[in-house]
């Protein structure tokens, strides 16, 4: 059924934007998910509010780089789902 298909597409999708992050990337993206102020994550990290936010956007455009470099990967059906 339809569902089936997009919901492992995106089980999928899942799965290389997170093989593709590092364990402390995937710990920023869990803080940024969670609602913790960029100005949290710099005291929790030990640097400055621009380099914490600098890191949280650095992060979103390679994990946007990797999903669109997988979506574009697959056939034309599958990534119509």
């Amino acid at each position: 059924d339809g569902d089936d298909r997009a919901t492992a597409g995106v089980v999928a999708l899942a799965a290389v934007i997170r093989g593709a992050a590092t364990e402390g990337e995937r710990l920023l993206l869990t803080w940024v998910a969670e609602g913790v102020s960029h100005r949290v994550i710099a005291g929790w990290l030990g640097v400055s509010y621009d380099a914490a936010t600098k890191r949280v956007w650095r992060l979103c455009r390679k994990l946007r780089d990797v999903a669109l470099r997988h979506v574009a990967a697959l056939a034309p059906a599958e990534r119509a789902e």
